[in-house]
């Protein structure tokens, strides 16, 4: 939560191996936007789980970027920005 960028690979390595762990995901708002083969979905999240024995819990909001491939949506780009105070 300090600005910096995880490989998409890290983050399933991390949450496969349980180093993260996602013990609730909560979508309070999402939006979603179509420009032909691809999608922009924005929206808000409340999130909570553990790193190592760490817990944490955080709200954000979130940018999902999907393209189609056949009959198939693919996510291509996500980025989150937690929201202080919340």
């Amino acid at each position: 939560m300090q600005g910096g960028e995880i490989p998409g690979p890290a983050l399933v390595e991390a949450v496969r191996s349980r180093q993260i762990v996602f013990e609730t995901i909560e979508v309070l708002e999402s939006r979603e936007r179509r420009h032909g083969d691809a999608s922009v979905v924005t929206g808000q999240t409340r999130m909570g789980g553990r790193a190592g024995e760490q817990a944490w819990a955080v709200r954000s909001r979130y940018t999902h970027v999907y393209v189609r491939q056949g009959n198939a949506w693919r996510l291509v780009s996500a980025q989150g920005t937690q929201i202080m105070g919340a």
